[in-house]
């Protein structure tokens, strides 16, 4: 089992001017069964924004976006010291019902959102690979 960073360089930008809504996408391999991946992504709070308002507004964003969309569970707790709200989640897509487990980690500055996203057959796999994530995750200092 490897050890996945999302920080892989650095570089220098006109400080203000730009927001990090970083994206990684991890795809299942062709060769494997199901169709499962992995989404992190970064946001910014707004002004004042708790990590749950923060979830609230992602919620309703998706809400209003996906057909048949319909929360399943949603919990909080820390992970590494840090708050943390999973929402499981389910809609329709082009191929069918789809399932996504999401853990929003409330970091200083910034929203961290790990999501497996698969059809509803793959629940156990989404739920598995985000318990993995949390189980193992572990806060690096955020650059400034």
């Amino acid at each position: 089992m490897g050890v996945y960073f999302v920080n892989e360089a650095a570089f220098e930008i006109a400080d203000g001017l730009f927001e990090d809504r970083t994206v990684h996408v991890l795809a299942a391999r062709d060769d494997l069964p199901g169709d499962v991946s992995l989404l992190v992504t970064r946001s910014s709070y707004r002004p004042g924004e708790s990590l749950i308002d923060a979830v609230a507004r992602h919620v309703e964003r998706e809400r209003r976006s996906f057909s048949g969309w319909s929360e399943l569970m949603t919990r909080q707790g820390q992970v590494d010291g840090a708050p943390l709200v999973e929402v499981c989640t389910r809609w329709r897509g082009a191929a069918g019902l789809v399932y996504q487990h999401q853990a929003h980690i409330g970091l200083e500055r910034t929203v961290l959102l790990i999501v497996a996203t698969g059809p509803v057959a793959e629940r156990e796999a989404c739920d598995a690979h985000v318990d993995r994530a949390l189980r193992t995750f572990r806060t690096r200092e955020e650059s400034a």
